[in-house]
């Protein structure tokens, strides 16, 4: 287990005449693999680091492995330690990441929009969009496509879908891959708004684990958002007055959802 970063035992010497290598650039350089220890006792050596044990077990990996176990045990198997979990969940996540750089990046589902698929991380990183970002891409919830570097406009990793910052609550831009709420519940399904029958769109929950667009709440007076910096979640649906519910829509013909009116009934 040393040879991965653990500590064989509850008492730790250093070792006389070590030299600590120090290795420049990045720590998440492919080339750095560790610290490596040299002694100047050559069968004294030890074995070189691997690499570090960077995944860290929470409570549910403990409950799964507890079970886990549990089953291999009425199996007659040796039962897995954490630290042989946690070896192997941090092997699984550095495969993972090389084999996702090797992955080529897709065509974009529009021919106008040529932007890569990682432009969230290109706009945490401040990299600059260049001229494969087209005026034409605007945000799903206030059709602008203005944007600024305190409110850039972001695009789901899953959906492609794009809003601002601001819009759609997303006070901090993740670095890697960012993904709309609908990708991160349902991935690629498709949700049904409670309010309308369009099933594209900057879609959220309400406090009832149903789906609405984001655009449909902030126009429906009786429609409140909880928390005005995530956006999210939607609440208040009950209190739209069964009248709404029964209107139908002039644009699209159907008697589905919530409709709005125009105040001015002259």
């Amino acid at each position: 287990m040393a040879h991965v970063g653990y500590q064989e035992g509850d008492r730790f010497d250093i070792p006389k005449h070590i030299l600590i290598r120090h290795v420049e650039g990045p720590y998440d350089d492919d080339s750095i693999s560790g610290l490596v220890v040299k002694s100047d006792k050559i069968e004294e050596a030890r074995p070189p680091v691997v690499f570090n044990v960077e995944y860290d077990m929470d409570e549910q990996d403990e409950r799964w492995l507890e079970m886990h176990n549990a089953h291999r045990k009425e199996e007659q198997a040796e039962p897995i330690k954490p630290a042989l979990f946690e070896i192997t969940m941090t092997q699984i996540e550095r495969e993972y990441y090389a084999l996702e750089k090797k992955i080529p990046k897709p065509n974009p589902r529009h021919a106008q929009i040529t932007r890569p698929r990682s432009s969230s991380a290109a706009a945490v990183n401040g990299e600059p969009s260049g001229p494969a970002d087209e005026p034409d891409t605007k945000c799903a919830v206030c059709d602008d496509g203005d944007c600024e570097n305190a409110n850039a406009i972001i695009f789901c990793d899953g959906c492609d879908l794009a809003v601002h910052q601001e819009c759609y609550g997303v006070p901090f831009i993740p670095e890697g891959q960012w993904f709309c709420r609908k990708c991160k519940e349902i991935g690629r399904g498709t949700p049904t708004c409670v309010f309308c029958p369009n099933v594209d769109g900057a879609f959220k929950q309400t406090n009832t684990m149903r789906w609405s667009h984001l655009l449909c709440a902030l126009w429906i007076p009786e429609i409140t958002i909880a928390n005005m910096t995530f956006m999210e979640p939607i609440t208040d649906v009950e209190k739209v007055p069964q009248s709404r519910w029964r209107l139908k829509c002039y644009l699209c013909q159907q008697n589905m959802g919530a409709c709005i009116q125009c105040g001015n009934k002259a």
